[in-house]
């Protein structure tokens, strides 16, 4: 279930490894020995998804039930060929995971160092911004600045690269 179709069907791998609790909205699918719970997992949350959002009902929570999931089509090479897609297809998920992961951290660090270097030292002088502002930065000069600018957009012209003004 879900409030939106895309939000219905989404299909994990569970490998019976830690104990799991299940909601009654959640449908439990068993499969044969000839499919990789993994590999059919990473096909119905990708390309199998058009099936599922077309199984889709209800209005304000859309639903999709266990007699639609009975129709959906995977494609299922052998389980060789299964295994190799999805130990790839998850080794791409834990790199994005790591990598996501670094970037909270990275950000975290850079945070961190813009609060830290742009704190007040000993040596530094607290000025208004209006001290160290010129003449172009006035409102009015702005203003001009972006008239004569947007006046002349439309005599403007990128040929490989480069801008070029074209006269009338």
């Amino acid at each position: 279930s879900g409030e939106t179709l895309s939000e219905i069907g989404k299909c994990v791998s569970y490998n019976l490894s830690h104990k799991a609790y299940v909601g009654s909205d959640i449908i439990i699918l068993r499969f044969s020995n000839d499919v990789i719970s993994i590999y059919a997992s990473y096909f119905v949350n990708s390309i199998g998804r058009k099936q599922l959002n077309k199984m889709g009902s209800g209005n304000s929570v859309v639903h999709i039930y266990a007699k639609d999931l009975e129709k959906v089509k995977i494609l299922l090479p052998p389980l060789q060929e299964q295994k190799a897609i999805a130990d790839i297809l998850e080794k791409w998920d834990e790199a994005i995971e790591k990598t996501s992961k670094l970037i909270v951290e990275k950000k975290k660090r850079f945070e961190w160092l813009r609060k830290f270097l742009l704190t007040t030292k000993k040596d530094w002088k607290n000025i208004k911004l209006k001290d160290f502002l010129t003449e172009s930065s006035q409102r009015s000069q702005i203003e001009n600045e972006y008239k004569i600018l947007s006046s002349t957009m439309n005599n403007i012209e990128i040929r490989s690269g480069r801008v070029d003004a074209i006269s009338n």
